[in-house]
């Protein structure tokens, strides 16, 4: 099967040592994420690249040849590794062999393509592959970097090893659909696709994960036999040092909850409507597929269509991030700024929520929005015209609330013309004016949305006077 870039999986699994080179320009859905400055990652098997790869100048090398403690590589590498909070850094042959994923029965109602899903498929075998290597070096911080709640990750900060075959590890069937209405409001935060997944246990042996103690006792994890169903609801993460990752923050064994595995639904590729349309007006397409990002409205098509161009990104990764790649993200900053704006203006709160913790409101908007507000937000408050891109420090990493899934590895500073104020009308007709600040710091990551496009999904805005940064 070939995925979007033309790299077709092979029959049988593969090793998947993670090379570095330079790539030039990818497609949006060519794993855009991966690129960095004068090198990229992971050949083969482990997920869809560019055939031609160029030496690049001085290409930054973030993995050892071997695992190696952080305190025993170069300043540049542990700059760049401490952000995802590991004490051994994996060395290029980490993730071993990863098996092919099964094809994706694809029941998106046509909004993912099949080249989309299966390359989201491939994402979910690489998380697996990095939890994997987690749980064997008990690296309890770094899982909250590839997943949301894990239950091993209490297991591993005890120093227990955890050990996965590779039965308990990949499914061997996995659906694609919209979250189901019974999981939908159980965790916020733009994860509006899930899979419905099956693993199989050996014909003859139950499929065992063992917990291996420090004092080398070992007892059973979990086991089954026969068959093994879950239901994970996600999102497509393009981390620029791992690869692209299908992060779960929920990940539910199904008993009675979970949907039969669904048949294929071939359907016409997904539109939008010509204007915003309440949801129960909507096609039967637009309602199975919106539903899932607790919209009332289905967004006319065209409402990202006239985004301005971002102000040059002040890149301040040290290499790590190629200012090209860097400048793309800006755009997707951008692209997320005009869907919260539409949301914020049409009155579509759960949807704004989708899109991360808000960057357009501060605390005023926020409880003025809440007593039924309505903004009318000015360009001023919706893009910044000055732009940095940098990597969470130890310091703003611990000055700061954590929360279970800390895909916060990097931070864009993003500054406003001043004075800026927004006037919200209520549903009596009064209208008050909210000043907007002039610095916001937002710490996320680049998710890739099949019908929102590539947007920048921030963990944590905050304004960066009041933290002190």
């Amino acid at each position: 099967m070939t995925i979007a870039t033309g790299f077709t999986l092979p029959p049988t699994s593969v090793t998947c040592p993670l090379v570095w080179g330079n790539f030039g320009a990818m497609s949006r859905r060519a794993s855009l994420g991966i690129l960095l400055a004068g090198a990229t990652v992971l050949l083969s098997a482990c997920g869809p690249t560019s055939s031609s790869l160029k030496a690049g100048p001085t290409p930054f090398i973030p993995f050892p040849s071997i695992d190696t403690p952080i305190s025993s590589i170069s300043g540049a590498q542990q700059a760049v590794w401490s952000a995802y909070e590991v004490a051994t850094v994996p060395g290029v042959n980490a993730l071993g062999t990863i098996p092919p994923a099964p094809p994706v029965i694809n029941a998106s109602y046509g909004a993912v393509p099949d080249d989309v899903a299966q390359q989201w498929a491939n994402a979910y075998f690489r998380d697996a592959a990095w939890r994997r290597w987690a749980l064997l070096n008990t690296q309890a911080n770094f899982l909250s970097h590839l997943d949301g709640p894990n239950e091993d990750a209490g297991t591993a900060q005890r120093g227990i090893v955890v050990r996965y075959p590779d039965c308990a590890l990949y499914p061997t069937q996995m659906a694609l659909l919209p979250v189901p209405p019974d999981l939908s409001g159980k965790v916020i935060g733009g994860d509006n696709w899930a899979f419905l997944m099956t693993y199989t246990a050996p014909p003859t042996t139950p499929c065992t994960v063992v917990n291996v103690y420090p004092d080398g006792h070992s007892d059973t994890n979990m086991q089954f036999t026969g068959t093994r169903v879950t239901i994970d609801k996600g999102w497509l993460h393009l981390d620029p040092l791992l690869g692209d990752l299908w992060i779960t923050d929920v990940r539910q064994t199904c008993t009675f909850q979970c949907p039969p595995t669904p048949a294929a639904t071939p359907s016409p590729p997904f539109t939008f409507p010509n204007d915003d349309t309440p949801i129960g007006q909507a096609t039967p397409q637009q309602q199975a597929v919106f539903a899932s990002y607790t919209m009332q409205l289905v967004p006319r098509k065209g409402v990202v269509s006239a985004i301005p161009k971002p102000p040059k990104v002040d890149n301040q990764t040290a290499g790590v991030i190629s200012d090209t790649l860097a400048q793309q993200w800006g755009r997707a900053v951008f692209q997320t700024q005009t869907w919260l704006k539409w949301a914020e203006e049409m009155g579509q709160k759960d949807f704004a929520n989708h899109l991360g913790d808000p960057s357009l409101t501060n605390d005023d908007l926020a409880q003025s929005m809440a007593k039924g507000g309505v903004p009318a937000l000015p360009t001023c408050a919706v893009y910044p015209d000055a732009m940095s891109l940098s990597i969470i420090t130890d310091r703003e990493r611990h000055g700061m609330a954590q929360s279970a899934t800390r895909l916060d590895q990097f931070v864009f500073n993003l500054k406003f013309k001043t004075p800026c104020s927004v006037t919200v009308t209520f549903l009596d007709g009064k209208t008050a004016t909210v000043s907007m600040p002039k610095e916001l710091t937002s710490y996320g990551s680049v998710r890739d949305d099949p019908l929102l496009g590539e947007i920048w999904h921030p963990e944590t805005v905050i304004t960066p006077s009041a933290y002190g940064f």
